[in-house]
């Protein structure tokens, strides 16, 4: 197994090897000198420095030796146009019984200078090795990859999404026994912190000689003891091994908190590592007993379908799908399921030439429907019942219309509910057509590229998706609206003639076609059973701004609550935006993704859908899949729709007493949802009592759903207010309750009671006062007595009140205060929150009576105002070498590399102002420290030695006539300039 290390990296880049293994070290760096020794140092973490003492030499690592066993002190020299490249130590052979990690350390050799040896020798100690290679931890596994841990609450507020994660191994498959993943929460020491979801499942594929890919499954995220989890919230990967001989947990790497789950194409296809979009997607919907289950397990002659093929089709939670991913030379059928968010692999086509293809499958016939370029493009038909024998038999049928570019399949039936007459739809995009082919001979039924009402010709379709539309009275609706042809013909029609149709075959489709070249969509309806083709909708802009589509080039289409819902790809947009058509030609539009939430996914290229498990009120059964490319790798993106369409529950935090003439802004918060993208609008619900007292005090902002109360004296002492959010496809109620605060009188007679309230923000249970001073009025939580007012104030930042008569204000414990942007009241302890520049304390810490943090927590606790205080509230510094800019219960971000900090406590990513040595200071915000050129030294932000100190964070030249080796890694001091 091989690890690398470029030029010189400051700070540690983590290499995973297998024990008794053997392995390189390549070091890259142009024009480096290749005078260079290697040498391996044990008890090293990531904090260590190589050259300091204290080091150990690690007997466990045996460098090559020669014929005459002399040890090969040398590196390889790599040499590109006459520079120096890189070095490479090969053979290095690592001990069986050597593990945890080891920091790998350079040294230069002694060196001629003026044809004279030096006197001291030099790569003799453990403190000349004195240059980072890195740190290279024994464990054989690798997460390095974009790595997501999903948390997606469904529309109820609920997390139940099961996800994989996926690690590289570098040793033999035995040593996977016993091993287990676990996610915790990012403390500075790896895989310390709370355990926030393990693995149900392992297994593994060979990916390429002794290197398999390793899948943790039935991950299920849960918060831990902060009780939040935020996108982008970064986590450890940690691989339990079931060895004695380690006392942690393996360290892997690290993964992003998000609504949705990514894997890479090879992480499922066994033995294939490079692996580009598909060509094209399609997607078989799998229900209990499905003839498509009858046909594979029946005649799997060459066994083909992988795993146990009786559990796939017959058992667990349905539905199911297949994706058919059609590549160059192969097509792989992947399955998904309700409790992963990734796919398993369950047979490879090996062979095919296909660029699209479609289904067409009953209990008696399973054909598929592929077109192919080459020489000639046509679209062929084979049978599919024996997934080995598919490309080893003749075609069943063979187009001979004249196609450039075909693509973009689909099956349409004259008869949906049976499935009866198949014909296949296509798109021609380089010839600019639609076109429809008999599904018994391929021959063809129609080619065209204009419909009337269409303003222009088709341009370049790219991408076609149909829906099947529902007979009239499958709908409930006894009077439905025309919206098209085919609803217009069977309204004209008198009750007898409508029986009669509806006893007919119904085949009647609404299809949608992505014209790159036109910006648009086209809305056409198929009447399958007598071949004809109709324009209903052009959509070129969408939404109430009137949007407009800039070169689509792919699109999916899903039917819920009647609405249809159309994801659509436009080039170059990193979004993925969601199109609603209305029955009245109108288009919604929401653009969803538009935050990759921390993880860099790259642009998407293609869509597609996915069933998994029942359908329920909700949209958490199907998931859109979404190809994205960058430049360094393919992902694949899996998400709900019911985070892209559905609005969850939400609701509004309030006190439980207000005053006449408060007034109140209130918002919204979502159950467990990380974004409100889902909402299209809010509106005060008309449906509460005494609504004609609530429209005068209430309003809510239609875009946001913040809630505003202004109030006014009231006949009755609560008061309901109700706020509807309306989703993309659902509207959902939420209501407010709350009391008005009375008001007193001294005097007997019939006048009015004194005054219309308490004090403001302060309220009474009082009757019968006949002063103000019996009324008590008590400040409402979150607020204080102020004497030179006689009012109740609100408590200031960092302080909270429980409220109370003549109620004053608790300070928030040490190192926490209040979140800055909230506008209180703060009515509790619980909401004092770590201040910026510290985080929660690790529960391992908490857990250890000896420790720091348990003693603080016990004293805190001891103090009566924080009796009741939690864990994530004992909050500690952030270190040298991290920062936090937030007041949360977030953990801390690590500095740039190379930077740290002189602040023990940071609380920006500017504190990380100081630079390590061989880098100077400059004045980039996001690149703090840079690396020291050749011909310079860069003693660092704080240099040891005094004389060195007016040298501190500059970028020195050398003097006259000298300069500093090949290679810019060591230009840490004057001495180096030669």
């Amino acid at each position: 197994m091989k690890g690398w290390w470029g030029g010189f990296i400051a700070g540690i880049t983590r290499q995973y090897v297998q024990p008794a293994s053997s392995f390189s070290v390549e070091y890259h760096a142009r024009g480096v000198s290749p005078f260079k020794a290697l040498r391996f140092f044990e008890g090293a973490s990531e904090t260590s420095t190589c050259g300091a003492p204290g080091l150990s030499l690690s007997l466990q690592v045996s460098l090559p030796t020669d014929e005459a066993g002399v040890f090969k002190e040398t590196p390889e020299v790599v040499v590109e146009e006459g520079v120096v490249k890189k070095l490479v130590w090969k053979g290095i052979q690592l001990g069986e019984n050597q593990h945890g990690s080891l920091l790998v350390c350079l040294c230069d050799f002694e060196f001629i200078v003026s044809s004279e040896k030096k006197e001291t020798g030099t790569c003799t100690k453990p403190e000349d090795f004195n240059i980072h290679g890195g740190l290279l931890t024994i464990s054989g596994f690798d997460a390095s990859t974009k790595q997501v841990a999903t948390y997606a609450p469904s529309s109820s507020g609920a997390n139940e999404t099961l996800f994989s994660l996926f690690v590289l191994h570098g040793g033999p498959t035995d040593d996977l026994k016993g091993i287990g993943f676990t996610l915790k929460e990012a403390t500075e020491s790896p895989c310390k912190g709370d355990t926030l979801a393990k693995s149900s499942q392992v297994s593994s594929f060979q990916a390429e000689a002794e290197r398999q890919v390793v899948r943790g499954s039935g991950l299920l995220l849960r918060p831990g003891s902060s009780g939040e989890l935020h996108a982008g919230t970064p986590l450890h990967i940690c691989l339990e091994t079931g060895d004695s001989r380690l006392a942690v947990s393996l360290f892997a790497g690290f993964a992003t908190v998000g609504e949705f789950s990514v894997y890479q194409p090879w992480q499922v296809h066994e033995g294939r590592r490079q692996l580009g979009v598909p060509f094209g997607v399609h997607a078989v919907v799998l229900k209990p007993f499905s003839p498509l289950g009858l046909h594979w397990l029946q005649n799997d002659s060459q066994h083909v379908l992988k795993g146990d093929k009786e559990t796939v089709f017959t058992k667990g939670v349905f539905s199911k799908t297949l994706t058919f991913e059609v590549y160059r030379d192969h097509v792989a059928v992947l399955l998904w399921r309700h409790d992963d968010m990734a796919p398993l692999l369950l047979a490879t086509v090996q062979g095919s030439s296909w660029v699209s293809l479609t289904t067409d499958i009953a209990f008696e016939r399973f054909y598929i429907f592929a077109a192919e370029t080459g020489e000639q493009a046509a679209v062929k038909k084979y049978d599919a019942r024996d997934l080995g024998l598919l490309l080893q038999q003749k075609p069943a049928a063979v187009s001979d219309e004249s196609l450039h570019a075909p693509c973009c399949l689909f099956t349409v039936y004259e008869d949906t509910q049976q499935q009866q007459n198949p014909s296949v739809l296509l798109l021609d995009s380089k010839g600019g057509r639609f076109v429809w082919l008999k599904g018994d001979t391929l021959s063809l039924i129609q080619s065209r590229d204009n419909w009337q009402g269409l303003r222009s010709p088709l341009q370049h379709p790219t991408s076609l998706a149909c829906l099947p539309r529902d007979k009239p009275e499958e709908t409930g609706d006894t009077s439905p609206a025309i919206r098209t042809i085919g609803d217009a013909l069977l309204a004209g029609m008198q009750p007898k003639q409508q029986q009669q149709q509806q006893q007919q075959p119904w085949g009647w489709y609404d299809c949608y076609i992505a014209d790159r070249d036109g910006d648009r969509i086209l809305h056409i309806e198929i009447d399958a059973a007598n071949k004809q083709s109709s324009l209903v909708n052009e959509i070129s802009y969408a939404g109430p701004q009137m949007i407009r589509l800039n070169r689509p080039i792919d699109l999916v289409a899903f039917k819920y609550h009647e609405e249809t819902l159309l994801f659509v790809v436009q080039e170059g947009k990193a979004s993925i935006d969601l199109l609603v058509p209305s029955r009245e030609g109108l288009v919604d539009y929401h653009s969803s993704f538009q935050e990759s939430q921390g993880v860099p996914l790259g642009t998407p290229s293609s869509v597609f859908l996915v069933e998994v498990g029942a359908r329920g009120s909700g949209l958490d059964f199907a998931r859109l899949g979404v190809y994205r490319t960058s430049l360094d790798t393919v992902l694949v993106q899996s998400v709900s729709l019911d985070a892209t369409a559905v609005a969850p529950a939400f609701t509004y935090t309030h006190a439980a007493w207000f005053t006449v003439g408060d007034e109140v802004l209130l918002e919204p918060l979502i159950a467990g949802r990380i974004s409100m993208a889902a909402f299209n609008s809010f509106h005060l619900n008309p449906n509460v009592p005494n609504f004609a007292y609530v429209s005068q005090i209430a309003s809510v902002d239609k875009a946001k759903g913040t809630l505003s109360l202004q109030l006014l004296p009231s006949s009755s002492l609560s008061v309901e207010v109700g706020v509807v959010g309306q989703g993309v496809v659902n509207e959902v109620n939420s209501s407010i309750s709350f009391f008005i605060a009375w008001t007193w009188k001294d005097t007997a007679s019939n006048s009015g009671c004194l005054g219309t309230r308490c004090p403001a923000n302060s309220s009474t249970t009082v009757t019968g006062a006949t002063t103000a001073e019996e009324r008590r009025c008590a400040c409402n939580p979150g607020y204080v007595y102020d004497r030179d007012l006689d009012a109740c104030i609100l408590a200031g930042p960092g302080t909270f009140s429980p409220g109370g008569y003549r109620a004053r204000a608790f300070a928030c414990p040490p190192n926490t205060t209040t979140v800055p942007s909230a506008v209180g009241p703060f009515t509790s302890l619980q909401d004092c929150v770590c201040d910026k520049g510290f985080e929660p304390a690790a529960a391992e810490t908490l857990g250890d009576s000896s420790s720091s943090a348990h003693r603080f927590r016990e004293w805190l606790r001891g103090i009566p105002e924080y009796a009741g205080i939690g864990d994530s509230q004992i909050c500690v510094p952030c270190g040298f070498y991290r920062y936090k800019e937030t007041v949360s219960s977030s953990r801390c971000l690590p500095c740039p590399p190379t930077s740290y900090s002189s602040l023990h406590a940071p609380s920006s990513k500017r504190d990380c102002n100081l630079c390590l040595p061989g880098f100077y200071e400059t004045e980039s915000e996001d690149f703090i420290c840079g690396q020291c050129p050749p011909g310079s030294f860069c003693v660092g932000s704080k240099p040891t030695v005094s004389s060195l100190l007016v040298y501190a964070g500059l970028k020195k030249q050398c003097a006259e006539h000298a300069d500093t080796l090949p290679g810019t890694a060591e230009n840490d001091h004057p001495f180096k300039c030669l």
